[in-house]
């Protein structure tokens, strides 16, 4: 479980032993972070985390080892964002980060290859965002929303788009 503290740091708490108790104390990771973070695995088994810090960039921190410390220390990624950032592992392993940029659009960036960067450069998708970008659980999982449902994902041409429906 990880969750930004009152004085900017990310914390965390783990069980002791997987899926029984007892708990850990909390722990710090340190960082001056103003987003909530968002937690990924990597293929390899190390978490990575991502958050806004408070020079606008995005920063993320990793574990060295598989399930266990220590802790990278932080890194940027860059950036202007102006969201809680959304990450997600794609089919390949490859970690990508979403996020809301200083223009209102949906900007994301990524591993070159799985497990380690280098990262890309940032690139804009485009759209106006007028909340923080949500990744799915799992491997990108995509589907259209209409006024009368969910329709078939396979349909979806991948483009953000923002509609809003009034109801009546």
């Amino acid at each position: 479980m990880f969750a930004r503290g009152i004085d900017k740091a990310l914390w965390h708490i783990w069980p002791d032993k997987p899926h029984a108790g007892p708990w850990s104390g909390w722990a710090s990771l340190g960082g001056g972070i103003t987003s909530d973070p968002a937690v990924v695995d990597n293929s390899d088994g190390r978490l990575e985390v991502f958050a806004r810090g408070t020079d606008n960039a995005l920063w993320h921190i990793w574990q060295e080892e598989p399930h266990a410390a220590p802790w990278s220390g932080w890194a940027s990624l860059g950036g202007q964002i102006t969201s809680d950032p959304a990450a997600i592992a794609d089919s390949d392993g490859r970690l990508e980060v979403f996020a809301r940029g200083a223009d209102n659009a949906l900007w994301h960036i990524w591993q070159d290859k799985p497990r380690s960067g280098p990262w890309s450069g940032w690139a804009s998708l485009g759209g106006v965002l007028l909340s923080d970008p949500l990744a799915p659980d799992g491997l990108h999982k995509r589907s259209a929303v209409s006024q009368g449902g969910l329709t078939d994902p396979s349909l979806c041409d991948y483009v953000v788009t923002q509609r809003r429906f009034i109801a009546r």
